[in-house]
């Protein structure tokens, strides 16, 4: 059985053996996930102390269903490696920055912003593509240290903005000034979505400005749960639900929320935006990963 039949089946077993799960879950459409743990060219950065047995175990641990007062002990993502990693990473180079820079051409936007643009590295990409199109580009993050190493690789470019912000912070500010296109790649996986949250992107557009949010499918993560999966998936339904896995990158503990798509769109319609495309793309490394367009109402 393919991986991605196994997900379904999983969650047609599930629903059966609970009627009020069944009747929440047959409201919506569910897209055929594909399980990542097969994937058969799955990259771990090299360091100075060699491979680390965390990282070569992020092949075979499941995800941990965690509270969401959670608060992690673990160290922060070693830019450095996070960094080289993303250079080697198929579903970033392949997928998500080409399809980045069709939606940033399409949008014919002369302004650019990275929100949660960790080491920045898809900007660096994006970057090299644009020939003049983009005027200006800007980096935000909620890390100073990464808004440091960011700016260090980006060797000094002239039309390149950095600044500190966090899309959490409860009285919704504009950190620069508003850009026509943001895009938040993996980003909304830190944090709950909430209209607070869309309110801070909101804040940073311009009137009828764009923002593509980038997301993988996380059921394929519940499912890996295992047996507490039937708890997690409950969460799920409702909205969302907090797990920990180890990283693929770094080999170290990254906790993250698994939210459904509705709940993200719901937050956004609820601000000033609408929703004008979604789209779901199979990579062949076997993730699925979905591309939100929203547009600021004018």
């Amino acid at each position: 059985m393919r991986p991605a039949s196994r997900v379904s089946e999983f969650v047609r077993r599930i629903c059966r053996r609970d009627n009020q799960w069944s009747a929440t879950f047959d409201s919506v459409s569910v897209l055929e996930p594909v399980c990542s743990n097969a994937a058969p060219d799955r990259v771990f950065p090299s360091s100075p102390h060699g491979w680390t047995t965390d990282a070569a175990q992020a092949l075979f641990s499941p995800p941990r269903q965690l509270s969401a007062d959670y608060i992690s002990d673990t160290v922060p993502r070693p830019l450095h490696l996070w960094d080289q990693a993303c250079q080697a990473d198929p579903v970033r180079n392949e997928y998500v920055i080409p399809m980045l820079w069709q939606e940033i051409s399409e949008s014919k936007a002369s302004s650019v912003m990275d929100l949660g643009c960790g080491s920045g590295y898809l900007t660096r990409r994006l970057l090299a593509r644009s020939s003049g199109q983009i005027v200006r580009w800007v980096l935000v993050d909620s890390n100073r240290d990464a808004l440091a190493f960011a700016r260090e690789r980006l060797n000094g470019a002239s039309n390149i903005e950095v600044a500190h912000g966090d899309i959490t912070q409860p009285q919704p500010s504009r950190w620069v000034d508003p850009v026509d296109f943001a895009f938040l790649a993996f980003t909304l996986l830190e944090v709950q979505v909430d209209a607070t949250v869309a309110s801070n992107i909101e804040a940073q557009l311009a009137p009828s400005g764009t923002v593509v949010v980038v997301l993988p499918d996380v059921l394929t993560d519940i499912y890996q749960l295992g047996d507490p999966a039937v708890e997690a998936l409950g969460k799920y339904i409702k909205g969302q639900v907090f797990l920990d896995k180890i990283d693929k990158f770094t080999g170290r503990s990254y906790p993250f929320y698994a939210q459904r798509i509705e709940k993200i769109i719901s937050a956004f319609l609820d601000c000033s935006f609408f929703l004008s495309n979604i789209r779901q793309i199979e990579t062949r490394t076997g993730h699925s990963i979905y591309f939100l367009r929203f547009r600021r109402r004018s």
